[in-house]
């Protein structure tokens, strides 16, 4: 039986089916659930999105014979005073019951999806950017030495602080200092100069470096190249990233947040060694 599963994020719905251990169709809703949440509630129209979104899950799954198998939801969810609404409908909807996991779990499965892909004896960071939390895992290829889950994603930095349109030096210096106040102190314990991104917007990264669409492998970036594309996000305007096609609709607003979180990492750790890996929670899932 082919199974399907589903990660519900703050910023985008993964959805993926397998057969067996083999990936055999990868869709993203960029239903942007942490805009939808006001006073942790989330809005009727969220719901219905969000509602809408399942809809045309349950009609692929119908296409492809496939069965969910797992549904997880993460920050925005953890976040919505809500969110039975959501559960109850994806109960009626596939028979399954939502998992709404904690973030040090989410961190835990983030590994355990990398790990399956990396080849490497050295100890190295995995950074995973979502639009309501951003984990960093500190580890070996045997190993989870650290982890934690803080609740800075990108939806949440830009609900912050009305920016400048490219982003002022003020803007990056403030996003810049609050990482800093955020993960200074689990970044004291890291030794690597690896950091490895978990898909979202590292994806992203790649395919604006290539001008290629994202292969679905694990990549490296050359640290000239990866800090030059950087530089390009962080300084481009909202009408230039709307123009551009390799950007992805639900990163259009949010890649310079997320530029300037990896740029915080690369000099915080001085990094010199990125590689962008396709896994992440999704693959750590027992289907």
């Amino acid at each position: 039986m082919k199974k399907g599963v589903l990660d519900i994020g703050s910023n985008t719905v993964k959805f993926k089916i397998f057969d067996g251990n083999e990936l055999i169709l990868f869709h993203t809703y960029p239903v942007q659930i942490g805009t939808g949440l006001v006073q942790n509630q989330l809005t009727d129209s969220m719901i219905k999105k969000i509602q809408t979104c399942f809809d045309g899950v349950e009609r692929i799954l119908n296409e492809h014979q496939a069965k969910l198998s797992r549904v997880i939801g993460t920050s925005a969810l953890r976040d919505a005073s809500n969110s039975e609404q959501i559960t109850n409908y994806i109960s009626e909807l596939f028979d399954r019951q939502l998992e709404i996991i904690p973030g040090d779990q989410e961190a835990e499965l983030i590994y355990k999806g990398v790990r399956k892909g990396i080849q490497t004896d050295e100890n190295y960071l995995i950074c995973d950017i979502g639009g309501g939390s951003v984990e960093l895992i500190y580890c070996s290829n045997s190993e989870l030495i650290r982890a934690h889950s803080f609740e800075v994603g990108v939806i949440k930095l830009y609900k912050m602080r009305k920016t400048a349109d490219p982003f002022s030096k003020e803007d990056i210096d403030f996003f810049t200092q609050y990482l800093d106040s955020s993960f200074s102190e689990f970044l004291e314990e890291v030794e690597t100069d690896y950091l490895v991104g978990a898909a979202g917007s590292f994806e992203s990264l790649y395919t604006l470096n290539t001008n290629l669409e994202y292969s679905g492998v694990f990549e490296d970036i050359k640290m000239t190249e990866l800090n030059q594309v950087i530089d390009q996000i962080i300084k481009s305007s909202q009408t230039e990233r709307d123009e551009n096609q390799l950007i992805p609709f639900e990163r259009k607003i949010l890649l310079p947040l997320g530029a300037i979180l990896v740029n915080y990492l690369l000099n915080k750790l001085e990094i010199n060694k990125f590689t962008v890996s396709p896994n992440s929670l999704i693959e750590g899932l027992d289907l």
